[in-house]
């Protein structure tokens, strides 16, 4: 799951993340120059930080009188606080910690927050037939992308199948607030979780009554509103080049979310051979297709998040014809040979500007 990152005037600095793939805020002589006759620069409220292994950044305008810019971040990294406390794999006194470690058959009650974000994850596990799987985590610290990042040898195949064992969303049942494992499985929220407290904050901003806001956490993204009268946030899209950074299109952003996967910034290469982060739950192995990266737009940044984490998983053909039916505006950029095709689904074409 990749980086997301946005400009203003300058790049802000990036932080590693799980995904490693960034979209980026575009800062142009023509933003400036719209942004001095519609918009002072001055009236963007800027609140960034830490959170969730990673960093988070705010940009706000039309922020009502009544709130001040240091009690909003303060109010903000408690949400993002408790936020944590809930998905965190981190902290063993999070929630999701005591679900990982309850007994198989075992019905419990879990939080409103928890049971959303396990049941926006069993649908896009349904619908991509277990590409999205919040059950593969063995498998990821296996071919050694979790938390302490280690390739000394190439997992055996009987390491594989052994850890396969271990995975499958279908062993987990939700019903009514309640949880239950069919079958020892752990849940790594990762994929998903950040995407959703980008969501609850971009809420809590609009309840507080924010003209637009643009809200990112560990390269999630969402946007509400307009930057300024006459313009929509502007997104630009990274290509996929494994040895720098050039920008492939932009993207006009207006009470919308954005979410990029990507196989080019978190690998590891081994006897000549290119291993992507990105492991297919149904074989045990890293995806081995020409599926560079996938842009994914949504009402929501959650659903992002996840669909484009998916779409790396089905690669090209796969993916783009389960986008086109479930009317999702996805960009697949594919490599082949030293070039970059684009396969846009048409719902996406209508964020695109000048490209």
């Amino acid at each position: 799951m990749p980086i997301l990152r946005f400009f203003f005037n300058t790049m802000s600095k990036l932080s590693r993340s799980y995904r490693g793939v960034f979209v980026s805020l575009i800062a142009s002589f023509g933003l400036i120059t719209l942004l001095s006759q519609c918009q002072s620069t001055s009236s963007i409220v800027s609140i960034s930080g830490q959170t969730m292994g990673t960093s988070y950044s705010i940009k706000i305008t039309g922020l009502p009188d009544t709130q001040t810019v240091s009690q909003l971040k303060i109010d903000i990294e408690q949400q993002l606080t408790n936020l944590n406390k809930t998905f965190s794999t981190y902290d063993n006194g999070s929630e999701l910690s005591a679900v990982n470690r309850i007994p198989v058959g075992e019905w419990i009650v879990v939080s409103d927050q928890m049971f959303n974000v396990l049941e926006a994850a069993s649908f896009i596990a349904d619908k991509t037939d277990g590409a999205f799987d919040i059950t593969v985590g063995p498998l990821v610290n296996l071919w050694g992308f979790g938390p302490e990042f280690r390739v000394d040898q190439l997992p055996a195949d009987t390491d594989i199948q052994s850890k396969l064992t271990m995975v499958g969303y279908d062993n987990l049942q939700l019903k009514d607030g309640l949880l239950r494992k069919n079958k020892s499985v752990s849940i790594d929220l990762s994929a998903i979780a950040k995407g959703y407290a980008v969501d609850q904050l971009v809420e809590y901003l609009k309840r507080l009554g924010v003209k637009s806001c643009l809200v990112e956490i560990g390269g999630e993204i969402r946007a509400f509103g307009k930057k300024s009268v006459n313009m929509d946030w502007r997104i630009a899209v990274e290509s996929p080049f494994f040895d720098r950074r050039e920008q492939e299109m932009t993207l006009s952003l207006r009470d919308y979310a954005v979410a990029t996967s990507g196989d080019y910034r978190n690998f590891f290469s081994k006897n000549g051979k290119q291993y992507s982060h990105t492991i297919d739950p149904k074989t045990g192995y890293p995806v081995d297709h020409q599926l560079a990266s996938v842009t994914v737009l949504h009402e929501s940044a959650m659903f992002a998040d996840a669909w484009a984490t998916a779409m790396m998983v089905l690669g090209v053909e796969k993916g783009f014809s389960l986008a086109e039916s479930q009317q999702l505006a996805i960009l697949f950029i594919e490599r082949s040979g030293d070039q970059f095709v684009r396969h846009e689904t048409k719902f996406f074409q209508d964020y695109l500007i000048n490209n």
